[in-house]
């Protein structure tokens, strides 16, 4: 027992004494007289196979923010590297924020021992300016060391000699943002100030030293110099400036050339629809496209002269076939498509093959009717403007220096699409809010909900895009994204044809928004009968034309009338339960027709789930320098 006791602590004894860890680490820091520095690190290890393997690695942060959060880029260039006095093999790779140097053979293995490396590399722009001195600022050792370092020495060499006095000098120990005091530094000559620890740093602890000089000893960027490095620093963002200007260019040129829109002429209340046009062709031309709308109120034309018959026995609306066929055109590829299985048809999600059949028949037919005739969205010249803008920022962040090389470009695609869906997503909320009443508030409080993780993490991929490129190049990305879809929608314009048609529409809205019957006979100068004839005969262009409770309202005594003397309940687009626990009204007819019938037509036209996370102001980790390490 005594003698496993004692093979047991001569193991733990041995584990203790060959901990893996850095002995020393010795940097010279030479301030070069064109502001250059050339360093040299010696770096004395204890190697154990466990992480120091094949040799050690040495991280150099190379990109930094300035002051206005721009990413500045700064040269790391390796002149030589040594393992005890001996050239050793090394490789870089780019990593977060900078380089990583790797030292030694990957097919090469170490045998357990102490081993000094030393590197040697130049780099630039490490030195501030101020008004009344010039300073080094540089961090020795790095904060990122996974192994703790016995001692730490570092010689900053000036390019002339200055009094110590003139000096400021200053240094830093410990953690990340720590500012620890044990620390030495000496001035054994006219132009060198030495430092040394006080102690043994641990793992992720560093030295970082400030040497403020007199101005003079080094020459000062010129304007010429500085303007240089801000494009050098900044191409990637002067790329996307460019292609931002290049895209306004293009798009204005497009639009003054396809996308203005004619003339409007003489617009004036009209009594009567444009003849040969059904509510649906009237609301694709306004909208410039179809929606669900358009159909609602093309199945309420229908049902008027009793091609169809309305119902609503329950939760959802029942369409059923009625006498004869409609006349339009685009009504009847809507009828056929109805009835193609049947001569009924419930809008609920189990029937939304049907139902997205005779919606998608019901597009279609108005497509070919309407675009190109009396709108075009002239794609085909907004298309390059899109391309321009793909292109420049890709461009930008490829250019860009950033800490994650490859991750700019994936997030400004990302950020591009995810915001686009959401934008899409959003727009059509708000027009949903813009035109619901009664029961038809609630899904778009729920989807309204719905949306805003969405909307959360859409500007978060954008922040995480602005930190990896800078302010700059995210402003570019932003206005892209707000010229591309502004350009999509300006680009669409009416022809002459659907400029007089618009003018008729127009005309015919401000007949429907006039609510009271003394304002009829004021402005239109004569009496319009207020019966339900008369509101039933335009109800399907209010609906199209997104004016039926106001058309409603002019007519609530008429439609009293009817439900009293029962003469509504012989109409094909009337339903008892429209109106249950809304109370009887105008305005809960109307509502149930355009708002709660094209719901309905929406949500059983899709699939269940096709639609929808120096001077102390300093710190250990300042500066320039810095990094850290680790075995491999």
């Amino acid at each position: 027992m005594k003698t496993l006791l004692a093979t047991l602590m001569i193991l733990l004894a041995g584990v203790s004494v060959a901990d893996e860890r850095i002995g020393r680490f010795a940097s010279e820091i030479t301030i070069q007289p064109d502001g250059s520095l050339f360093v040299a690190e010696t770096i004395d290890v204890r190697a154990e196979g466990r992480q120091i393997r094949r040799g050690i690695y040495r991280d150099f942060p190379t990109v930094y923010r300035d002051a206005l959060g721009n990413r500045v880029t700064v040269p790391f260039d390796v002149v030589t590297v040594t393992r005890d006095g001996q050239r050793e093999p090394w490789h870089t790779e780019g990593v977060t924020g900078g380089t990583r140097l790797y030292i030694g053979d990957a097919n090469t293995f170490l045998e357990p021992g102490n081993y000094s490396y030393r590197i040697e590399y130049t780099t630039d722009r490490q030195l501030g300016h101020f008004e009344t001195h010039d300073e080094l600022y540089w961090n020795v050792t790095g904060n990122d060391w996974a192994f703790p370092i016995d001692a730490v020495e570092a010689t900053v060499r000036l390019p002339g000699d200055v009094d110590r006095h003139a000096l400021r000098i200053d240094a830093y120990l410990g953690e990340a943002g720590a500012q620890g005091s044990e620390w030495t530094a000496n001035v054994p000559n006219r132009n060198s100030v030495v430092f040394e620890s006080r102690r043994t740093l641990q793992p992720y602890e560093g030295l970082t030293v400030a040497v403020g000089f007199p101005k003079g000893l080094v020459p000062e960027p010129t304007a010429i110099e500085l303007g240089r490095r801000m494009m050098a620093d900044n191409r990637g963002a002067i790329v996307g400036l460019i292609g931002l200007l290049a895209v306004i260019g293009w798009q204005a040129w497009a639009w003054n050339r396809v996308g203005r829109d004619p003339l409007p002429g003489a617009i004036y209340p009209r009594y009567e629809a444009p003849e040969g046009y059904s509510p649906g062709m009237l609301r694709y031309v306004l909208k410039f496209g179809y929606d669900k709308t358009a159909t609602a109120a093309a199945l309420v034309h229908m049902a008027v002269p009793g091609h169809v018959k309305l119902d609503k026995p329950g939760k959802h609306y029942v369409v059923r076939r009625g006498e004869g066929e409609p006349t339009s055109r685009t009504e009847r590829a809507l009828f056929k498509a109805l009835f193609a299985g049947g001569d009924e048809l419930t809008f609920e999600q189990s029937r939304h093959a049907r139902v997205g059949k005779a919606v998608k028949a019901h597009e279609k037919a108005l497509r070919s009717k309407m675009e190109s005739h009396y709108f075009r969205h002239n794609r085909k010249w907004w298309i390059p403007g899109l391309l321009i803008a793909i292109v420049s920022v890709l461009l930008m962040t490829l250019l860009t220096k950033t800490p994650e090389p490859g991750l700019a470009p994936f997030l400004a695609i990302f950020a591009v699409i995810w915001n686009g869906f959401v934008s899409i997503v959003v727009a059509g909320l708000v027009k949903g809010w813009r035109q619901a009443t009664g029961l038809a508030i609630i899904p778009l409080l729920f989807a309204s909900l719905f949306i805003v993780p969405f909307v959360i993490a859409g500007l978060a991929v954008l922040g995480v895009f602005g930190w990896q490129v800078g302010a700059i190049p995210l402003l570019i990305l932003v206005a892209h994204l707000v010229l591309t879809v502004t350009f999509y929608q300006l680009m669409k314009a009416p022809t002459e044809r659907g400029r007089e048609l618009l003018d008729a529409i127009q005309g015919l809205q401000l007949y429907l928004h006039i609510a009271e019957r003394e304002d009829i006979e004021r402005r239109h100068g004569g009496e319009r009968p207020v019966t339900l004839e008369e509101f039933e005969r335009l109800l399907p262009y209010a609906i199209a034309l997104d004016s039926a409770e106001t058309w409603a309202k002019r007519f609530e005594d008429a439609i009293r009338r009817a439900e009293i003397d029962g003469s509504i309940r012989s109409r094909s687009w009337y339903s008892p339960s429209m109106t249950t626990g809304k109370g009887f009204s105008g305005a809960a007819i109307s509502s149930a027709l355009a708002g709660g019938l094209s719901s309905g037509i929406s949500g059983s036209a899709s699939p269940p789930g096709s639609s929808s996370g120096g001077g102390g102001g300093g710190s250990s980790g300042g500066g320039g320098g810095g990094g850290g390490g680790g075995g491999w």
